[in-house]
């Protein structure tokens, strides 16, 4: 059943899962095609997505988008990505020798974070939606568990930082069960 642009904020806006998978199967592969365009990969076009559903439910501007679904997400995914450049851009910039020899020292340190990362990653898509977005919003600086259970209609905050530690156990059971996790425990 094909969903209209109310349908899309509607179901941002209460966390419907069939309205978010229906989301994730109808725009990211525009976006990944968008930011892979621009020098991207299949990973931050999958960050920047999640990114800006999180913050059109955050900031409760779901209700503002005056054009269709698709041309708001898909412009407010690339003006996200274009920051996210400008800013490894300004990065890349301002570094000396000195932090570019540091930075070769680090490289394989690097590599594992991003492993680890990408791994953590595979993890928490086996988790449901909701508790994807509690993980995800909970780990944000200044996001509150008061603001977690009101964006995603739970009762109280503390029913919140509940839900907020079993996804929490359910992500680390996940990782611990994965071989390739003992190799990062050591860290």
């Amino acid at each position: 059943m094909p969903f209209n642009n109310q349908d899309y904020i509607t179901g941002l806006k209460l966390v419907d899962p069939k309205i978010i998978a229906a989301i994730y199967q109808n725009f990211l592969p525009k976006i990944e095609r968008l930011v892979i365009k621009y020098g991207g990969t299949t990973n931050d076009a999958e960050d920047i997505f999640q990114e800006v559903l999180i913050d059109i439910v955050r900031r409760n501007s779901a209700e503002k988008i005056e054009t269709s679904f698709s041309a708001y997400l898909i412009r407010a995914c690339k003006n996200q990505w274009f920051k996210k450049l400008r800013k490894k851009t300004e990065f890349l910039l301002t570094l000396n020798e000195s932090q570019e020899h540091e930075m070769e020292e680090n490289v394989e340190e690097i590599l594992e974070q991003t492993e680890l990362r990408a791994l953590i990653k595979e993890k928490m898509s086996l988790l449901s939606i909701q508790c994807q977005v509690i993980l995800k919003l909970s780990a944000m600086d200044g996001v509150t568990f008061t603001e977690i259970a009101h964006l995603l209609d739970i009762k109280s905050d503390n029913t919140a930082r509940q839900r907020a530690f079993l996804c929490r156990n359910q992500l680390r059971k996940l990782l611990l069960e994965d071989p390739r996790f003992k190799d990062y425990l050591d860290y």
